[in-house]
């Protein structure tokens, strides 16, 4: 009697509170990020075994959740292996390669998991909050890396930029970008808008990379074209940027020049767009030249990545180099039929700004400290009940 008065104390417990699972889930996954970034720096460089290992269990708890409940990522999963098997035959279950096949289905396995988990419209509330949350949280850090200069939290050791909590600077990079898009299509409310464009106009000048300005430039240029009537608000966040520019140029000076000469060196030495890819130009034009010599015809089909040689960083050429022509294509089928179906046009539009971003950043498919904010933005801009709002370019 007493044992099943218990079951049904935690049976109802779970069913009260089960909606808090998908929010505290990305928050556990968000932390787990950041603490690494943090022990990396200051205990050992060496990945934390455990940690790892408890993304793996979520990935593979999340899988296995979604597979049972619909059969769409087992699809993907099924025709991606396929695919990659061609190419790769036995090589693909060597630990690098398959590594790096289980990194490029993050994006379907967060969304197609969380999508399970889902399934009130408490959860999306409470999800917004956390992600909320941990926006605000992500740029305090960056400010607190300028104001207090902590060495854990600059970007680069030999250049301006202050990454704040994430591991890395790409990280930072999609992180605002992901930011941008969750102020324009989730936050309804006009002073939080206003105050958070404002926070990343400012945060994307110093965390010192040049990916996030190629989004915003896309981005802002599209809110024009779409709302040119408002005019207000778009004037005043110009002049919120101009004003940035202004305070971390008066205030970083010595840093800012250092960086632009660093640049300057590589124009001069290598050109333009070695300056602007930060070498990646390069990186590409001699994996060109390394897969024409070490491929065979089948790979330019289904890829073939060599495990001794370095990603390009160019998230579309990345992509191909591992999948080849006929896999990037069904990669691209299924992750656009994924996170572009019942979505708005104007959310598919900046969506792609983001992936066009990406071809001078990389990582943008296979890293799940990335996939991860996109996949959530995605399922909460999907859900009906939060897809319709009013923002600041619409008053």
């Amino acid at each position: 009697m007493f044992k099943r008065m218990e079951k049904n104390i935690v049976h109802n417990f779970l069913s009260q509170y089960k909606y808090l699972v998908p929010g505290l889930l990305l928050l556990f996954l968000i932390l787990i990020d950041w603490f690494q970034g943090q022990w990396e720096y200051y205990i050992s460089a060496e990945r934390l075994i455990y940690l790892i290992l408890a993304k793996g269990g979520v990935l593979v708890a999340l899988a296995l959740t979604s597979i049972k409940k619909n059969r769409n990522l087992y699809i993907v999963i099924i025709c991606l292996g396929i695919s990659s098997f061609i190419g790769y035959g036995q090589r693909l279950i060597e630990l690098e390669n398959l590594e790096l096949f289980i990194k490029y289905l993050s994006p379907f396995i967060y969304y197609y998991g969380f999508n399970v988990l889902l399934q009130t419209k408490e959860s999306y509330t409470f999800l917004i909050k956390i992600s909320g949350i941990c926006i605000g949280v992500a740029l305090l850090s960056i400010l607190m890396g300028m104001v207090f200069n902590i060495e854990s939290l600059v970007t680069y050791s030999n250049r301006f930029g202050y990454k704040g909590f994430f591991k890395r600077s790409i990280d930072a990079s999609y992180f605002i970008m992901y930011a941008f898009l969750f102020t324009y299509f989730v936050i309804k409310s006009f002073r939080k808008q206003l105050l958070l464009y404002v926070l990343l106009l400012f945060v994307s000048l110093i965390i010192g990379t040049k990916v996030p300005f190629f989004f915003i430039f896309l981005f802002f240029g599209f809110l024009i074209y779409e709302s040119p009537q408002r005019n207000k608000t778009l004037s005043f966040l110009f002049f919120s940027f101009l004003s940035s520019v202004f305070l971390v140029y008066t205030f970083f000076l010595q840093n800012i020049k250092e960086t632009y000469l660093k640049f300057q060196t590589i124009y001069e030495e290598h050109g333009i767009w070695a300056s602007l890819t930060s070498y990646r130009s390069i990186l590409l034009s001699e994996s060109i030249d390394f897969y024409k010599e070490t491929w065979k015809p089948i790979n330019y089909l289904f890829g073939g990545k060599n495990p001794s040689w370095m990603l390009i960083e160019m998230s579309i050429f990345d992509l191909f180099v591992f999948y080849g022509a006929i896999g990037t294509l069904l990669y691209l089928f299924f992750y656009f039929k994924t996170y572009f179906k019942n979505i708005n046009y104007s959310f598919q539009v900046c969506y792609i700004f983001v992936v066009l971003a990406s071809i001078l950043a990389g990582q943008f498919f296979f890293n799940p400290s990335n996939t991860i904010w996109f996949a959530t933005l995605a399922l909460i801009l999907q859900h009906k009940k939060v897809t319709s709002h009013e923002n600041i370019f619409n008053l």
